[in-house]
């Protein structure tokens, strides 16, 4: 989707359950998930004239959607390796006040100039999600369509 879509366009993330919960003999609550990276559902809301080119997508498509979410990792002592490739210009690294910190980026590395403190990295990743549902939406004659795209990450 080209950058104009990044104004009218809203983003919902949601962690995919990758396990469930279960309650032991003594009524403790377990949850039985994968240990491992996270894995998100994302749903990307827009209206207006300006809307994404439905007929070229089909369920089960694989793109690659630049999040508007932010997400954030902690560090302490050395850089930190983002989960998933950032899009560019969205890194933001903090010290524990919320002062800026200056920063180099290696790959996926990220390595801020003053090591020894905790700090945070906050990104806006690019995921590769498959299409699960895709939805157009407007009255007769309205020139400002509601549209819908869901995807899970592969």
């Amino acid at each position: 989707m080209p950058p104009l879509f990044l104004k009218t366009c809203t983003q919902k993330l949601e962690v995919i359950a990758d396990g469930s919960w279960h309650r032991t003999v003594n009524g403790t609550l377990l949850c039985t998930r994968v240990l491992g990276a996270k894995k998100y559902r994302t749903t990307c809301t827009g209206e207006g004239p300006a809307q994404p080119g439905m007929d070229h997508l089909n369920l089960g498509d694989c793109v690659k959607i630049h999040s508007v979410q932010r997400l954030w990792q902690r560090g302490q002592f050395e850089g930190v390796t983002v989960q998933r490739p950032p899009v560019p210009g969205s890194i933001v690294v903090l010290n524990e006040k919320g002062g800026v910190l200056e920063f180099d980026q290696v790959g996926l590395t990220i390595i801020p100039r003053f090591l020894g403190r905790p700090f945070y990295v906050g990104y806006c990743p690019i995921l590769a999600v498959s299409l699960t549902d895709v939805c157009l939406e407007s009255a007769q004659g309205e020139l400002n369509p509601k549209w819908h795209l869901t995807g899970e990450e592969v």
